[in-house]
């Protein structure tokens, strides 16, 4: 079936709905003059059912900042559409965050590593605050329905072992791999950290801000190995208990509508 396309067949302004002033064809293909996302709905003016208005929603063709909507042949054979396409945007909808977790049995330990315990039923990883850098190992690949060009945001959820105050640094180095794109292993990684304040509550859970990893310098599928630790020697970490590591939490933003296939 030969595709026809309409650009430029409606102009999208703000989040209200519009109309395209033309009956509905089989098979072309209607653009959306704007970067948006968008549901496209086929109103038949003629058939009620029970005084509700009737329509037909299509909700196909989504293609990242150019969304379009083809119009399939079962929507319109033996159907007197005699009304418009029409549209309404999704803002904002279509896009969630969704989490990647690392729990503390899921990691790889560094060396030398944390201290594995257990607080009641809850496994943690318990960093000192007086010796070494202990360290520990993860990685991800950027999902298939990663919002292009979204950055993604790590958290870092933590408990005291004592009810002193404090602070506390936790220190991540990244880095990202393409597949198959002469980039190695041994690449030399970025660092941040973000610190966080005890609350004088022992074993109280505790959550960080993020760290980000901008998505700028990400691609799909891109091999992402991180490296969590804290330096108890850092000038700003003045908590000197142990830290018990609950979870890694990366979270990105999906696109719903998926990537290109």
């Amino acid at each position: 079936m030969a595709i026809s396309k309409i650009f430029g067949a409606i102009s999208l302004t703000g989040g209200t709905q519009g109309s395209l002033d033309s009956i509905p064809v089989s098979g072309k293909e209607y653009f959306f003059t704007q970067g948006y996302a968008a549901r496209a709905t086929l109103y038949n003016d003629n058939l009620y059912n029970d005084g509700v208005y009737s329509y037909t929603i299509v909700d196909s063709g989504f293609v990242e900042n150019a969304p379009y909507v083809i119009i399939p042949d079962e929507l319109i054979s033996g159907v007197p559409y005699t009304g418009n396409l029409r549209w309404h945007l999704i803002n904002n909808t279509i896009r969630v965050k969704k989490p990647i977790i690392r729990k503390p049995e899921e990691v790889k330990l560094g060396f030398p590593p944390p201290l594995e315990a257990v607080v009641d039923n809850i496994s943690v990883l318990q960093f000192t605050g007086n010796g070494p850098i202990e360290t520990v190992y993860t990685s991800f690949n950027v999902p298939s329905d990663w919002e292009v060009g979204s950055n993604i945001d790590i958290f870092i959820y933590w408990s005291p072992t004592t009810s002193g105050s404090g602070d506390v640094v936790w220190q991540l180095a990244w880095k990202a791999l393409a597949l198959e794109s002469n980039e190695l292993l041994s690449t030399s990684s970025v660092s941040a950290s973000v610190l966080d304040s005890t609350q004088l509550l022992q074993e109280e859970l505790l959550k960080t801000d993020s760290i980000i990893i901008s998505g700028s310098s990400l691609s799909v599928d891109d091999y992402v190995g991180l490296t969590l630790y804290r330096d108890p020697s850092h000038v700003n970490d003045t908590y000197s208990q142990l830290a018990s590591l609950v979870l890694i939490k990366i979270e990105y933003i999906a696109n719903k509508a998926g990537g290109e296939v």
